[in-house]
């Protein structure tokens, strides 16, 4: 763990974990703030020193897992412990890891996909990491619980970000915990009150983290952080301070400007493509964005839509498109046309024929969850790295009118809206981690 700076207070948030009394440790706390890499760390040394040999690791999807825990930028598991991931007889990903007390299983359970994580829970946990735990699957949680219940010193560690302070992850866990050290006052006065009228359980513990907690986070790196959001907005108090918020309705506007519009005159360094397939009332939607050359600003250029039609005149009309969009953006320069992953065979069918013609690449769309997304163009949008030319005000207008739904994050009701939305994240999704990186 070269990497890693061991602080005061990760030690004793540490030692608090491996207390044998100690069931559910919860890290709540804004981005950047240090808490996913403390829960790695921990994690491991939950599962070295457990007597258990079945562990798990939760996360929304393989890909955010493998993103976010095991390859993370900041400290991942497999490289922070020299751990490999291996298949079993019938193809199920897992990590060994070799102790003192005989080979640890850590297995990898996607929480959005109920067929993997019921067969993965059934049989006894002895340590679980549960990442992003607000945005769980509910029934997943219930059953986590109930597949400890043999296990002699049972742990779970939990993260989140600040979440709606009614949210069930709340009430029927972590407002039960023990508090430690520092935290929100608004937080604590929610915790207060709950245990006031309900009691705490034991082994169950919360603690609260900072920005400043992360040893890497210097004041300039906090300030500048603080600006990209609009003050007393959701993100603001759950990504910046890390409070619990309830998000508005709208789930863009705020941070949104006329000023997100322009008259671009930019030559980009690349090109990615978003393609979504529509079907019955749905728009078919073709979106070209623009890329600087390290990939930290993207301005979308071009959205062209049209009502559903057969598969054949689906590939004309690209076909056509795309001749339009190359006289005047070369080939070369576009990484690619990224189509719904869902549309398997129509993906199949066309990419010949496009790389004959246009010599551009046709690929599924990267498979980030809806949340990602929505993270993603928030921040772009605060920061001002994603711009969209005025001739695509549909673009601005869809998000514009873009609604939150409590149980999916991003309301869907097969729109034209979210067709247009869909297909502009399929070209962001190519490089969003390095759109990201540029806050």
């Amino acid at each position: 763990m070269n990497n890693y700076i061991w602080t005061d207070l990760f030690i004793q948030r540490l030692k608090t974990l491996l207390d044998d009394k100690t069931y559910l440790f919860v890290m709540e706390g804004p981005a950047r703030s240090a808490k996913t890499a403390l829960a790695i760390s921990c994690f491991y040394f939950a599962v070295v020193d457990s007597e258990e040999q079945y562990h798990l690791i939760a996360g929304q999807s393989y890909e955010t897992i493998t993103r976010n825990l095991l390859d993370a930028d900041t400290i991942g598991l497999l490289k922070a412990f020299n751990l490999k991931l291996e298949r079993d007889k019938i193809g199920n990903t897992y990590i060994p890891i070799y102790t003192s007390k005989g080979k640890k299983i850590i297995r990898l359970a996607p929480y959005n996909d109920k067929s993997r994580w019921k067969s993965i829970l059934g049989s006894s946990i002895g340590v679980a990491f549960v990442d992003e735990v607000n945005i769980a699957d509910k029934q997943f949680v219930q059953e986590l619980f109930a597949r400890q219940a043999a296990v002699d010193k049972p742990k779970q560690i939990w993260t989140l970000n600040g979440d709606d302070p009614e949210h069930w992850i709340y009430k029927e866990f972590i407002d039960y915990s023990t508090i430690l050290g520092d935290i929100p006052i608004t937080t604590r006065a929610l915790m207060e009150q709950h245990q006031t009228q309900l009691g705490k359980k034991d082994g169950y513990y919360y603690s609260h983290f900072k920005m400043s907690d992360n040893p890497v986070m210097t004041p300039e790196k906090i300030e500048r952080f603080a600006t990209i959001f609009p003050i007393d907005s959701f993100y603001y108090k759950t990504k910046y301070l890390g409070e619990r918020g309830q998000q508005g309705e709208m789930l863009f506007l705020d941070y949104m400007s006329q000023d997100l519009l322009v008259d671009n005159k930019t030559i980009h360094n690349h090109y990615t493509i978003g393609v979504d397939v529509g079907e019955t009332q749905a728009l078919n939607v073709f979106v070209l964005i623009g890329w600087n050359q390290d990939y930290s600003r993207a301005t979308i250029l071009n959205e062209f839509h049209f009502v559903k039609v057969g598969y054949v005149e689906k590939t004309q009309k690209l076909k056509e498109w795309l001749r339009i969009i190359t006289k005047y953006v070369p080939s070369k320069a576009i990484d690619g046309v990224f189509i719904d992953s869902a549309e398997a065979n129509f993906i199949e069918d066309i990419k010949g024929d496009i790389y004959s013609e246009f010599n551009i690449k046709v690929a599924p769309s990267y498979k980030y969850s809806i949340k990602e997304r929505v993270d993603a163009i928030i921040i772009g949008f605060s920061t001002k790295r994603i711009l969209i030319d005025k001739a695509c005000r549909s673009v601005y207008e869809a998000y514009a009118k873009a609604v939150r739904d409590k149980d999916k994050i991003r309301e869907d009701k097969n729109n034209e809206i979210n067709d247009i939305m869909d297909a502009t994240e399929y070209a962001i999704g190519r490089h969003l981690l390095k759109l990201m990186r540029g806050d």
